[in-house]
């Protein structure tokens, strides 16, 4: 039952547009389901993108951590927990799980800051949040959400030109996309075989229509770093590891 002042849940049932070839949720699937439900409690909490919107602001995700246990499969109906851990008025933690039948499948952490995208940069939440409950002892993974080492030595393995199918409603790639481009890279029956553990993801500049970006990548045992780039600066970091 959700709570829109404390825990907010919903009820997801898995349809095959969010499958991968082998029956299972998409990787990249998962950060949009934890989008789209953080999106319905910010509007239970009257800070929805639409009330935002009058003050030239939206949330923007900055980091994210997700950890794996299973993957719902086709048909499954699973239900996503969230709530928010901490809020300081520019920047917030958010958790989620992912259950079925009371069993975690799934957990996330995710920090956000609020954007005004029109002078395109940080700025405090203009809307008030005391009536918001947090959480803060409550996180929902193993390992906090997190900065990556974002320099490490990586080949370039391909490259993206920005079309409008990889933008959102504030004109810039969303996160959705730089996870699908990254395990494009990647050996196909590694993704659809191999269990993967945990994704960190680390989102530094915004991409918008037209350009170019440069997909990298660098793989150590069973951890493999990815990071995508603009005019040498980077955009998105992301550390998969499999489980071993």
């Amino acid at each position: 039952m959700s709570h829109p002042l404390g825990y907010y849940s919903r009820t997801w049932d898995i349809n095959f547009s969010q499958c991968y070839a082998n029956g299972k949720l998409k990787y990249s699937e998962i950060s949009n389901l934890f989008q789209i439900t953080a999106g319905e409690h910010a509007e239970a909490l009257d800070f929805s993108f639409q009330t935002m919107l009058t003050f030239n602001q939206a949330w923007v995700m900055s980091r994210m951590r997700i950890e794996l246990n299973k993957l719902p499969k086709l048909g499954d109906q699973v239900e996503l927990t969230t709530w928010i851990q901490d809020f300081d008025g520019a920047r917030s933690t958010r958790n989620f799980t992912i259950s079925k039948d009371g069993v975690t499948y799934i957990s996330g952490s995710s920090y956000w800051a609020v954007i005004n995208f029109k002078l395109r940069k940080s700025e405090n939440l203009a809307i008030n949040t005391d009536h918001v409950k947090l959480f803060p002892s409550h996180q929902a993974t193993a390992f906090p959400v997190d900065k990556l080492n974002i320099f490490q030595a990586c080949e370039t393995v391909d490259s993206h030109r920005v079309r409008l199918s990889d933008l959102d409603v504030v004109r810039h790639v969303n996160n959705v996309k730089y996870v699908d481009w990254c395990l494009d890279q990647l050996d196909i029956e590694d993704v659809l075989q191999k269990p993967i553990a945990s994704i960190a993801m680390n989102f530094l500049r915004e991409l918008t229509y037209d350009d170019i970006a440069e997909i990298q990548h660098q793989q150590q045992e069973n951890v493999h770093f990815m990071r995508i780039q603009r005019t040498g600066k980077v955009a998105f970091a992301m550390e998969l590891t499999f489980s071993k």
